[in-house]
This record gives C-alpha cells, structure tokens and sequence, in this order.
C-alpha cells in the first residue's frame, strides 16, 4: 500500500526515541514555551509556512510572520483569561517520512479557577526539517 504510513502508534505509549514520541514531545514544547512566554522558542518549532487557526483572532494565520502579525494587533488579555495549565494528553501519531500527523487532546486550565477549563481536540500536522520536527498546521475543535 502505496500512502499507508511508514510508522503509526495508535496508543498513548509511545515509543522512547521514535519519531512518533519526537513529534508528540515537540507539541509538548510548544504548550510549555507558550505558558513561559518563550514566543521565539515557540515559533523556532513551527515551519515558516504554519498555517493555524489561533485562539486570539478569527483568521487563518499563513506563517509566522502573519500570526505574529494577528496577535500584535490584539489587546492584551486581563490575568483571569490567562491559562496557567496545557494539560496534553492522549497522543496518536502517524508519520510517513518527513510528515507526521498528531491527533491529541488538551485541558486548559485558567488563574485562580477564574472561567471553567476548556477541553479540547487538536489535530496537528508536522514536517521534518533539517532534522527537527515543525509544526506545519494546527487545528483545534473545542469540546
């Protein structure tokens, strides 16, 4: 089978040092470095042409570049909005070479029990490039 993926975890455990687990763990980053405020670490693990749907504005982001763009033109939001907690959870990983597609779900939990924590599904594309997985598109459907 020609488009059947080069290796798939279709369970939560994933493989110590596989592409699937460097996929899952670079996600993982991405939620980690969001909450620290790292805005260049964060756009160092997606690809150039990222294309995502961002919770701070209602267009699609076309690279980096515009979503800084989007978000420089939002206000600020109060404290009470600002999640303190990515909870990332239950990966699935399909990777064909040098694409990788991540199908995750994610508890976001805000300051001081202000707002109720919102469950999400994310599916995620990834490509490898030189050597590190980027995130190529994003895509998030609240529960």
């Amino acid at each position: 089978m020609a488009n059947a993926p080069t290796s798939t975890i279709r369970s939560y455990d994933l493989e110590s040092g596989s592409e699937e687990e460097r996929v899952w763990l670079a996600m993982k980053e991405i939620y980690s470095q969001s909450l620290a405020g790292e805005v260049q670490r964060v756009t160092e693990l997606m690809h150039a042409d990222v294309t995502l749907w961002d919770s701070e504005t209602e267009q699609l982001a076309f690279g980096v570049p515009h979503l800084l763009e989007l978000r420089s033109g939002q206000p600020q939001r109060k404290p009470k909005f600002m999640p303190i907690a990515l909870d990332a959870s239950e990966p699935v990983v399909d990777v064909w070479g040098d694409v990788a597609v991540l199908r995750h779900r994610l508890v976001v939990r805000f300051a001081d029990g202000e707002g109720e924590e919102v469950r999400i599904r994310n599916t995620s594309a990834w490509r490898l490039t030189d050597g590190q997985w980027q995130l190529a598109h994003n895509h998030e459907d609240v529960q």
